[in-house]
């Protein structure tokens, strides 16, 4: 009798901890959380805006095997962290999504943009100080897919890169500048203009791709942020100013375009004598000597 009891009791023991194991088993798992992770692509353009700079911009997200985890939003920077206006969640654990993401300073761009064309864009005439240079940057993330087992921790990665082409304008100034007094400490190249450029552009958020076009502007001319400048010494009497513009891509034939400044009471103009081609993320470097 005493034998039996302890079998049972041993069975009802077995009984209670497969029941367990068991209800571990299947117990639900929570949402998987979409969180962000933006960034800013270290590209050859090297603009002055930086991660930290950034405060905002607009992502798409596709689910195409269930629109339910499809989002549109405005993600903003806060004390905590990156906010879309609602959770984002992925769908699991392997189903992938694709996204884009885009951001210029001053335009809110819609759902509809991102599924078409954005092409009333168009940089800044005047780009003479540092805020208004940054206001013509243009950043974007070209379109990517991943599923969740692919990131850290469920975080989207976000690197955004620059959508036009940064222009750098070295002027140099040689010995007879130094020899005459001239610029000795501060930069003496005043009213830099550059003419004969496409301050408008085309940009498709699904591919990417960013094409200039005829500025909607009456004045298709750029004013440059200066960006430095270095006086020349007794060992070497060149000196350096060096400024600079956001433009959209494109290529510019020979004679096209102009680069118009004054040194004192004298007015200077350079031609390009060749074609040359802005590309996007990229920095081209014009040098412009003066002997």
């Amino acid at each position: 009798m005493r034998i039996r009891e302890t079998v049972i009791l041993a069975v009802t023991a077995l009984l209670a901890l497969a029941s367990c194991t068991k209800g571990l088993g299947v117990a639900p798992v929570g949402p998987l959380e979409m969180r962000l992770a933006p960034s800013l692509a270290d590209g050859q353009t090297k603009a002055s805006l930086t991660t930290e700079d950034l405060y905002a911009f607009w992502l798409k997200v596709d689910c195409p095997t269930d629109p339910t985890y499809s989002y549109y939003e405005r993600i903003t920077k806060t004390e905590t962290g990156w906010k879309a206006s609602r959770p984002l969640f992925w769908k699991n654990e392997t189903t992938p999504v694709t996204y884009c993401a885009a951001f210029v300073n001053g335009y809110n761009f819609t759902e509809w943009d991102f599924s078409n064309s954005v092409s009333h864009l168009e940089v800044l005439v005047d780009q003479s100080t540092l805020e208004y240079f940054l206001k013509s940057d243009l950043l974007i993330l070209e379109p990517s897919s991943i599923d969740y087992e692919s990131t850290t921790d469920g975080a989207l990665p976000i690197t955004l890169k620059h959508g036009l082409s940064r222009v750098r304008f070295v002027l140099s100034l040689g010995n007879s500048y130094y020899d005459n007094g001239i610029g000795l400490t501060d930069n003496p190249v005043s009213n830099l203009k550059l003419y004969g450029i496409k301050l408008g552009y085309v940009y498709t958020p699904g591919t990417g791709e960013v094409v200039g076009k005829v500025s909607l502007s009456h004045f298709p001319r750029v004013l440059p942020l200066l960006i430095s400048y270095t006086p020349g010494t007794a060992s070497d009497k060149t000196s350096t100013a060096v400024f600079e513009a956001i433009l959209p891509p494109q290529v510019c034939e020979p004679g096209s375009i102009s680069v118009s400044f004054s040194i004192g009471p004298t007015d200077f103009e350079w031609i390009n004598d060749r074609t040359i081609t802005f590309n996007q993320d990229k920095t081209l470097v014009l040098p412009i000597s003066l002997n």
